[in-house]
This record gives structure tokens, sequence and C-alpha cells, in this order.
């Protein structure tokens, strides 16, 4: 649960970095609480997990391989070069 938990929160920071890096914007407090509780459940946050992780699995195996990760963050690869 820890790991997979840690796995989610990465996605969802490099996902985050990337989106704003583009001019784009983080999900808002309200957009990821989609119950309107006040509250983000484990659901609604891996619901959001899920959209970013589709989002990066562009040949929709289930896996992420290095170059679509490389693709859906290319600032960071241009700085390694």
């Amino acid at each position: 649960m820890k790991t997979t938990l840690f796995v989610t929160v990465m996605i969802l920071m490099l996902a985050g970095q990337n989106s704003f890096a583009r001019g784009g914007h983080r999900p808002s407090f309200e957009a990821i609480d989609t119950s309107g509780d006040g509250q983000i459940s484990m659901e609604e946050f891996q619901a959001l997990s899920a959209q970013k992780f589709a989002q990066i699995d562009t040949n929709q195996d289930g896996f992420i391989q290095l170059e679509e990760m490389q693709a859906a963050h290319p600032a960071k690869r241009d700085r390694r070069h």
C-alpha cells in the first residue's frame, strides 16, 4: 500500500510539474474533491492518478516505458542533454 501511494504521488508530481512548465495548471483542490465534501479521499486521489497515468501511457499497455515518461516530460529530458 505504501509503495502504491508513493508511486501515485510521484506520478502526480511529475505530471503536475510538466503541465505547469508548459503553461498549464495543476488541478485545484476543488477539481480533485469531486464529492465536494472539502476532503480528498483515497478514491478521488487515485482517480486523478489513474487519469495522469493514462495520459502518460500512450500505447495503453498498462505500463509506462522510459520513452513515454520522457515524452511526457520534455523539459527534464532537454535539461539532461
